[in-house]
Formats: C-alpha cells, structure tokens, sequence
C-alpha cells in the first residue's frame, strides 16, 4: 500500500468535516494527492423540476468550496486539493468514484448513532467498506489523533495482507504499530496456563508481524490475549488510535451478522477504523 491519492468522501454533517481533517492529516503526513468529494441522492422535487438540490445540501463545486474552505478555515482553498460532486447513493458512488480514479485510501466520517442502531440497520461507512475495494479509513466525529495504529490478525493466510496494508499506512503517516491476536478459550483451561503458553497461531501470527513491520523500518508491539474476539479486541485497542481490521467485500446491508467479527468491531469501536478489503 502505498498512499498516492486520498479521496474525502463528505457532507454537511460533523461526520463529513471529520473526514475532512483527517484526510488532510493523512494527506499531509504523507505526501499524497487529496481529493473531496461528495456523493448524494437528489431530492424528490429536484428530481421532478429536473433542477439541482442534493438532500445532503452539497448540491455545486461551489457549496462543496464553501464547505471545504470553512473547515479548513481558509479563504482560499489549498492549490493541491482537488473537488468532485457526484450525484447517486454515497455507499455505492464513493467506492466506485475510488476505484475508478485509482486511489490509494478513502476517508469517511462515522456518524453518531446508538449502537443499537448500528448493529440492525448498519450505514452509510459500512455500505462502503463492504463495496470498496480500496481501503477506507472510518473517523468518529471527535477529532481524533492518528499516532497509533493497532491491527487485528486471525491466524489465516489473508491477516498477511492487512498487516502489511497496516505497515504501509502506519510508516506513511509516521504511527507507531501494534498488532493484536486472540487464542481461544479452551473449556476447563486454568487462566493462569492459558496465559503461560500462547498457541503455535499466535507465535506465528508474532513472527510474521514482526518480519512485515521490519520490511517497514517499523518496530511492532504484540499482544496476545485469549476469549471472546470481539470483547478482547475492543478491549486490546485502549489507547491506540487506530484500528485495522481485514473486512470482506459484499454482503447484505442491515442487520451486522453474528459471525463477522470485523463487521461487529466496526460499529462498536470508539476511535478510527481502517478496514481492508479481503
């Protein structure tokens, strides 16, 4: 992964001027090319009148300007940021707009919503990450430091490729990098022996850790824990900024099945979510 082109996808929303900073940040620390854009069903009326009128209220390059340069508290807007409106549902557009333009991360804003409300309907960062086929960067609302980037790893020939997608973000943003890795609880098995002897995954899951943030010119911190994936994870992730997490790429909108760890981590985790397409 090497990050050459960010593309915002925004709105009106406090979500949408979230993305907005940290793609910046990232964009900066980086070196990479920044494009905002933002993609929105018209209106009923609009539709009717054959007229303007995106419900999000970003209906122009000119609004989108306007929206832009008063997040970034600027009268003009920077020379390297590029901007696109494009009309059509954000959970199918933005990814389309993403992979058609070749880039390298797409920002979202994860906007407040119960975690009830999460778990049964899902929204709009779910509905991308799930079509995307680049990896997407989910920001809460609260402006959110990027210095710490913790992936979680399963043990599966594919945990390669999001350590590795997580090593190349990380090195280009300058974060520190930890990855995590949960055995299973065997029924009967005392705590204290279960934390004494890590299973042949885990060791293995270390090593190649280790070798991949190594390739990097990063240092790695491990940790190994045992029980519930969820629980544990979420648990594991105190204190780092990031989360990086492998997301499979179709499935049904709406209800975040009981088996999809990184689906239920994804509407659950407090900070900023990076998922990459498997």
């Amino acid at each position: 992964m090497e990050l050459s082109r960010i593309v915002v996808a925004t709105d009106a929303s406090e979500a949408g001027r979230a993305a907005i900073r940290a793609g910046r940040q990232v964009a900066e620390a980086s070196g990479a090319r920044l494009t905002v854009m933002t993609a929105a069903l018209k209106s009923a009326a609009a539709v009717a009148g054959g007229a303007g009128g995106w419900d999000e209220g970003i209906d122009s390059l000119e609004a989108l300007a306007r929206h832009l340069r008063a997040e970034l508290g600027a009268e003009a807007l920077p020379a390297d940021i590029e901007l696109e409106v494009v009309p059509g549902l954000p959970g199918i557009e933005v990814p389309r707009y993403a992979e058609e333009h070749d880039a390298s991360l797409v920002v979202l804003g994860r906007k407040p919503r119960s975690q009830a409300a999460r778990l049964v309907m899902g929204d709009t960062a779910d509905a991308v990450a799930r079509r995307s086929r680049v990896p997407c960067l989910i920001v809460p609302p609260a402006r959110t430091a990027l210095r710490r980037v913790l992936v979680a790893l399963d043990g599966t020939a594919r945990g390669k490729i999001v350590c590795d997608t997580a090593c190349a973000f990380a090195r280009a943003i300058g974060a520190e990098l930890g990855v995590v890795t949960i055995e299973r609880q065997h029924v009967g098995e005392p705590d204290a022996l279960a934390d004494q002897v890590p299973g042949a995954r885990s060791e293995l899951v270390a090593k190649t850790a280790r070798e991949l943030a190594k390739r990097c010119g990063l240092g790695v911190e491990v940790i190994i824990r045992r029980g519930d994936p969820v629980r544990e994870i979420m648990q594991a992730a105190t204190g780092w900024d990031v989360l990086a997490v492998g997301y499979h790429r179709g499935g049904p909108p709406g209800i975040i099945e009981g088996g999809s760890v990184a689906r239920r981590l994804a509407h659950q985790v407090p900070g900023a979510l990076l998922t990459v397409p498997l």
